[in-house]
């Protein structure tokens, strides 16, 4: 991998978080919902493979449990593939010295275990002894241990900032 793929696949990352908020913040209006039917009504029906539509909109209760879900997914998505490839490609330059020296090293690292695993923080004991251990607001303290991370833990704002501040590292100090 080079560092303009790992630059690529930033792009797409952020893209797809960028997709997710914008259809997160459609759903939460009521309008663009019965909007969205009135086009899919008018949808050739060869194109409408997938059936469940029409009650997944219509139901606010599911559709804001289907949302959370897919919110869910995607924060899964961009910390997990973000952290397995910027490790791949420092392990593989030779930098994975410089990549463990950054100040959210750790806690994305912590993080994306959450994601990786159950949803819950499960700390071994090399994490017991780097807590407690903070980064721009997001803290991870040993009494969280067992704890499902939720997204009151991390929100949109946090995620899109340590996903900046990482691509920012890839671009700007990583050969």
């Amino acid at each position: 991998m080079t560092k303009d793929d790992l630059i690529g696949i930033f792009r797409t990352a952020k893209n797809n978080y960028r997709l997710a908020y914008v259809l997160i913040a459609q759903t939460s209006q009521d309008d663009v919902m019965s909007d969205f039917l009135h086009l899919y009504g008018n949808i050739d029906s060869k194109l409408k493979v997938i059936d469940g539509i029409e009650p997944l909109i219509l139901d606010k209760n599911v559709l804001k449990i289907a949302v959370d879900q897919f919110h869910m997914t995607i924060l899964r998505a961009i910390i997990k593939e973000l952290f397995e490839t910027v490790k791949i490609y420092c392990k593989g330059s030779g930098q994975n010295d410089l990549l463990h020296s950054q100040d959210w090293y750790q806690p994305w690292r912590i993080i994306r275990n959450c994601f990786s695993h159950d949803f819950h923080f499960r700390f071994k004991n090399y994490d017991k002894k780097l807590l407690p251990i903070s980064w721009k607001g997001i803290e991870i303290r040993e009494d969280m241990d067992g704890k499902q991370i939720t997204i009151g833990h991390f929100s949109y704002e946090k995620i899109w900032v340590l996903v900046n501040e990482v691509e920012i590292f890839v671009k700007n100090k990583l050969a």
